[in-house]
């Protein structure tokens, strides 16, 4: 067993959530994760430490969406809704949130979301832009279609690689274009899954392909492809 296979885990009181591994928020009689104290703080800046589970359930009960729908992602500026996602010291929105599971690896089941800043997602976010602006700039310019990518692996005799698209989409049976260093090599799309916050191996028996369009993160499966791409390495449609 590992080091820390004793731990105990705790459960926010209020949505069942994980509390993070910072122990969330301390509150008179006990203790609330992360999402659930912004949702407070988007009603309320009382300190919660003097107040109940019951009175902070009344304080943030049915006043979320309303207090966050329209406001914008203080990561990538766009407007949130409803499925906005608070992190340790501020909300960002759904599709922030997808790309720190991805780049974390990151879960639905464990959400360590929870303990980052937000200067660690806006440092996360300038990265990624920054790379599709690279791969932009490295592919022809009659490309309709470009991605940067992140990393890849084999799954048996195919290939799975981690794309960031920068520029229109990507579909099942698109014939692409893969740049790793010099070597150019084409190849066909067998299946792709749209990154939800889930693993690789969790979709990998789906039968379905998704479509990944601009600023959508996922996993782009070849057939007789060398797993050989990472990171400064890109594809492109024309």
């Amino acid at each position: 067993m590992g080091l820390f296979g004793n731990m105990t885990v705790n459960f926010c009181p209020l949505c069942g959530d994980k509390i993070g591994a910072l122990g969330g928020q301390p509150l008179a009689d006990g203790a609330v994760c992360a999402m659930c104290v912004q949702k407070f703080r988007a009603k309320s800046q009382a300190d919660m430490s003097q107040l109940t589970i019951e009175q902070v359930n009344d304080i943030i009960e049915d006043t979320f969406e309303n207090e966050i729908t329209g406001k914008l992602c203080p990561v990538c500026g766009k407007p949130m809704d409803s499925s906005a996602r608070p992190i340790a010291d501020a909300i960002i929105c759904s599709d922030c949130e997808r790309m720190e599971r991805i780049a974390y690896f990151i879960t639905e089941e464990g959400d360590e979301l929870d303990d980052l800043t937000l200067a660690n997602v806006c440092e996360d976010y300038n990265l990624s832009e920054q790379r599709k602006k690279e791969a932009l700039e490295k592919a022809p310019s009659d490309a309709i279609s470009v991605g940067h990518i992140d990393e890849s692996f084999a799954d048996g005799k195919k290939a799975v690689i981690l794309v960031a698209v920068a520029k229109g989409e990507f579909s099942e049976k698109d014939e692409v274009v893969l740049i790793h260093e010099d070597t150019a090599v084409t190849a066909t799309i067998k299946m792709i899954h749209l990154a939800r916050g889930e693993s690789y191996e969790g979709y990998r028996d789906k039968f379905v392909s998704d479509t990944l369009a601009e600023s959508d993160y996922g996993w782009i499966v070849f057939k007789d492809v060398s797993p050989e791409y990472t990171l400064g390495d890109y594809l492109y449609k024309r």
